[in-house]
C-alpha cells in the first residue's frame, strides 16, 4: 500500500519545486539579484522537471492497467481450476458415498450372519490372503448359547399352537355370518396372536414378567422384517398364485383343506412336513414324482381341470401352510432373545455343509451350479443367511460348520437326512462319471471323517451291533417309508405293496400283522437308509426289493381325473430323485451303486414294456402315463421321424411316440441339469389316427397320420413282423 502511493507521487517536480523555493528563498534574504539565464534555467528545470513526473505517472498507470488485467486474468483461471477441483471432489463423494452404501447393506446382513462379506477389497492381495489364512488358522469354538435348551420347548409350543390354529380354523372360528357375508373376527386374530408372541417370550425370558417390554424398536422390526419375506416365500411355494390372492380366498382355501383331512391326527404327517428337510424345496427337487405329478396337475387345474388327485396334494400343502405360519411367527419371536435359534435347524446346517463341502473339494461348474440350486430352494429361516451361504460358495470360501454344533442341535433322524443329502450330492455330482485320483480321494476321506464328527453320524455302514431280527425290521421299516415318501402311497396300501418284496416273506407270518399294525399308527414318511450288516444277504435282498419297488408303476387317479394334453404344450418335470436315493442307500452298504441304478432302469423299462430305450424316454413315459392315470402305456416308440408343416424338424433319438387310454401323442424330450422337458408335437384320438404301412426290403416302418397334418415315421423291427411290433398300436 504504502508502495503504491510513493510510486503516484510527482517526486521531479517536488524536489525541484524545493529546489527553486530554496534558491528564490535565498536570494530575498541576501538581496541578491538573480540573472535572467539563471531564471531561465532555473524555470527550465522546474519544466523538465514535470514532463518527467507526467512520463513516469504514465508509464505506472499503464503498468498498473496491466497489472490489474494479469490479475484478472488469473482470477478467472483459479475460478476455472477451483470449479473444477469441486466437481472432482463431489465425484470422488459420491463413489465414496455409494461405496459406503454397499458397506452398509453388507455390514446389515454382517449384522444376521457373520462373515457375510470380506471387507478388505483394497491393498496388498497378498496381505488380504496373509490375513485371510490367519483368521482361517485360528482355532473355531462352537458358539454356546444359554437359551439352547429353550429350542425343545418352543418346538412343543409350535406343535400345540399348529393343533389349536387347525382346530380353529375346522370350526370357522374366525369368521362370523353376518346380513352381508362372512366377516373376520379381528378381535379373535390378535388376541390369539398375542397369545402366541407372549407363550414365546415367556419361554426365553420364564422369569420376566414383561418379556415383550425389554425388547427395542430395532430388534421387532427386524424380526417383523423376517418373518414377512419367509411367509412371503411359504406362499408362493403354493402351486397356485396365493400371494395375490384376498385373505378371504386364503383362508377359503385353508378351510376347505382343514375339513377335507378332518381331525389333526390325520393332517399330522402334512403338517410336519412342513417343517422338515425339504419344506419348500422337496417338490421343486421331486422327492417324491407321484407327488410331483399331482403338484404339475394342481398347478395346471385352470386349463387341464385337474384331478382330484391334484386337489388332494393342493389342500396337502394348504393344511401344512398352517404348521409354518405358526412356525415363523415362533422362531421371529424366539430370535429377538435368541438369534441363534435361526440356526439350529436342518436346513441350515445343510446349508453349512454343502458350502464347507464345496470349499474342501474341487467341484466342477455344473456341481458349483447344482448347489447353488440347492442352496435357493432349502426352506432357511433367514434370508440373509442364504445369501451369504451363496456369498461363501461363489468365492470357495469355508462357512466354518463347527460354530454350530448340530450334533447337540438337531435329532438324530436331522442329522441322518443331512449326511443323506450330502452323500447324495457327493455321488451325484462330485464323483459321477469321473475318476478319482488318490489325492481327491483323501481330500473326500477327510472331508467325510471331519463331517462325521460334527453330525456324529457314520457316513457308511460298519459293524452293526443287532441281531437278525432287528435287521430284518428295520430293512422291513426302510421299505416301508421308500414306499410313504417317493412313491406315494398311503398307510393303508402298505401291506399290498410290502407283499411283493422279498424281505418281507422273511418275517414271520405272526410277526407280519404285529409289523402291519405298527406301520399303520405311527408311519415312517421320512427314509433313511437301515443300519443293517453291508454287504451281506439281508443287504443284496434288500437293495433287489428297493430297486424293483423303485420302478414299479405307481397310480393314484382314476381315467376320469387324469390330466389332457394339448399340442404344443411344454411340461418341465424335475428328475426323479429314486436314482439319486438308491445310488445313497447303495453307498451306505458299501455295494456298487452303478449296480443297482442298472437293475432299476432295466425294471422300470420293462414295466414300461420295453428294454431297449433310453432312460430318459422311460423317465417322461412314466411320468405322462401317471399324469394320464395308467400305470404304463398301452404303447412306446422311440426313433420317431416327424414331418409337420409348422413343426422344425426334431431329432430322431429325442422324439417319443406314446398311446396313452384313448390318445397318440408324439413328444420331444430333453433334459437338463435339474428337469425333464417334455413337449407336445401333435396328438390325436385313436380312433381318428391313420397307421399306414410302409414296406421295405429289410424292414416296414409304421406312418402315423395325425390330425393337423401331422405324420409321424416310426421305424419298424428288423427281426420281427410289422404286425408283432406295432400291435399294441395299431389295435383297439
Amino acid at each position: 500500500m504504502r508502495h503504491d502511493f510513493l510510486r503516484r507521487l510527482p517526486i521531479f517536480s517536488l524536489l525541484t519545486a524545493a529546489v527553486a523555493a530554496a534558491v528564490l528563498l535565498t536570494g530575498a534574504i541576501l538581496d541578491l539579484d538573480i540573472p535572467a539565464v539563471g531564471q531561465g534555467a532555473l524555470g527550465f528545470v522546474i519544466l523538465a522537471s514535470s514532463i518527467a513526473d507526467a512520463i513516469r505517472l504514465a508509464r505506472g498507470g499503464a503498468g498498473q492497467g496491466g497489472a490489474d488485467e494479469s490479475s484478472g486474468m488469473l482470477t478467472a483461471y483459479t475460478n476455472e481450476n477451483l470449479k473444477q477441483w469441486i466437481e472432482e471432489q463431489s465425484t470422488l463423494l459420491q463413489q465414496r458415498s455409494s461405496q459406503l452404501t454397499d458397506r452398509a447393506l453388507a455390514l446389515q446382513q454382517w449384522m444376521q450372519f457373520p462373515e457375510a462379506i470380506n471387507f478388505r477389497t483394497d491393498g496388498d492381495p497378498s496381505q488380504i490372503n496373509q490375513s485371510q489364512k490367519t483368521i482361517a488358522d485360528q482355532p473355531e469354538t462352537a458358539s454356546l448359547d444359554p437359551l439352547e435348551s429353550c429350542d425343545k420347548a418352543l418346538l412343543t409350543l409350535i406343535d400345540a399352537k399348529t393343533k389349536e390354529l387347525f382346530n380353529s380354523i375346522k370350526h370357522d372360528a374366525y369368521r362370523k355370518k353376518t346380513e352381508q357375508g362372512y366377516e373376520f373376527k379381528t378381535e379373535k386374530i390378535r388376541e390369539d396372536l398375542f397369545r402366541l408372541v407372549s407363550d414365546v417370550a415367556a419361554i426365553y425370558r420364564p422369569d420376566d414378567p414383561a418379556p415383550l417390554l425389554r425388547t427395542n424398536v430395532e430388534a421387532i422390526s427386524r424380526a417383523a422384517g423376517r418373518a414377512s419375506l419367509r411367509l412371503l416365500v411359504a406362499v408362493e411355494s403354493l402351486p397356485v398364485s396365493l400371494a395375490t390372492y384376498d385373505f378371504q380366498s386364503i383362508y377359503k382355501l385353508v378351510t376347505q383343506a382343514v375339513r377335507t383331512f378332518g381331525f389333526y391326527k390325520s393332517a399330522k404327517p402334512y403338517l410336519d412336513v412342513a417343517s422338515t428337510m425339504w419344506a419348500a424345496g422337496r417338490i421343486v427337487i421331486s422327492a417324491n414324482p407321484i407327488t410331483m405329478a399331482a403338484w404339475w396337475a394342481a398347478s395346471k387345474a385352470t386349463t387341464y381341470g385337474a384331478s382330484k388327485l391334484g386337489q388332494h396334494v393342493l389342500d396337502q400343502q394348504a393344511v401344512g401352510l398352517i404348521r409354518q405360519l405358526v412356525e415363523i411367527v415362533a422362531i421371529e419371536v424366539a430370535s429377538i432373545y435368541s438369534p441363534m435359534v435361526r440356526y439350529r435347524d436342518i436346513h441350515w446346517v445343510y446349508g453349512v455343509e454343502l458350502v464347507h463341502l464345496a470349499s474342501r473339494l474341487k467341484l466342477s461348474d455344473a456341481a458349483r451350479l447344482e448347489a447353488m440350486r440347492q442352496l435357493a430352494v432349502i426352506n432357511l429361516k433367514d434370508e440373509y443367511g442364504r445369501v451369504s451361504l451363496m456369498r461363501q460358495l461363489a468365492g470357495g470360501r469355508s462357512s466354518h460348520p463347527d460354530q454350530y454344533s448340530p450334533a447337540q442341535s438337531l435329532s438324530l433322524a436331522d442329522r441322518t437326512i443331512v449326511a443323506e443329502r450330502l452323500e447324495e450330492f457327493l455321488l451325484t455330482h462330485v464323483l459321477s462319471g469321473s475318476k478319482i485320483n488318490r489325492g481327491n480321494a483323501e481330500l473326500i476321506e477327510q472331508w467325510q471323517n471331519d463331517a462325521g464328527e460334527r453330525l456324529e453320524i457314520q457316513f457308511r455302514a460298519g459293524k452293526v451291533h443287532a441281531d437278525e431280527t432287528e435287521q430284518l425290521q428295520r430293512a422291513v421299516w426302510a421299505i416301508a417309508a421308500f414306499l410313504l415318501e417317493h412313491l406315494g402311497d398311503e398307510p393303508d396300501d402298505l401291506e399290498a405293496s410290502l407283499l411283493t418284496t422279498k424281505s418281507w416273506g422273511e418275517v414271520h407270518s405272526d410277526t407280519q400283522q404285529k409289523y402291519l399294525q405298527r406301520l399303520c399308527d405311527d408311519p415312517p414318511y421320512l427314509y433313511h437308509p437301515p443300519e443293517i450288516a453291508p454287504e451281506g444277504n439281508l443287504a443284496k435282498l434288500f437293495l433287489s426289493d428297493l430297486a424293483s419297488i423303485a420302478a414299479s408303476p405307481r397310480n393314484r387317479s382314476a381315467p376320469t381325473d387324469a390330466a389332457s394334453f394339448e399340442k404344443g404344450q411344454v411340461i418341465e418335470l424335475p428328475k426323479q430323485t429314486r436314482e439319486s436315493t438308491l445310488r445313497v442307500t447303495a453307498y451306505f452298504l458299501r455295494s456298487d451303486p452303478d449296480a443297482i441304478v442298472e437293475h432299476y432302469r432295466k425294471a422300470k423299462a420293462a414295466n414300461l414294456g420295453n428294454k431297449n430305450l433310453p432312460h430318459i424316454i422311460i423317465d417322461s413315459a412314466a411320468w405322462l402315463s401317471e399324469l394320464a392315470g395308467q400305470k404304463k402305456p398301452r404303447a412306446l416308440y422311440g426313433q420317431a421321424r416327424l414331418r409337420s408343416p409348422d413343426e422344425p424338424v426334431t431329432d430322431a433319438d429325442s422324439t417319443v411316440v406314446i398311446r396313452l387310454n384313448d390318445d397318440v401323442i408324439c413328444y420331444a424330450v430333453d433334459e437338463t441339469v435339474s428337469t425333464i422337458q417334455i413337449r407336445i408335437l401333435g396328438l390325436g384320438r385313436w380312433k381318428d389316427t391313420k397307421f399306414i404301412k410302409q414296406g421295405g426290403y429289410i424292414r416296414s416302418d409304421c406312418e402315423i397320420q395325425l390330425p393337423g397334418s401331422i405324420s409321424v415315421t416310426i421305424p419298424g423291427p428288423t427281426f420281427s413282423s410289422y404286425e408283432e411290433w406295432f400291435k399294441p398300436l395299431t389295435d383297439a
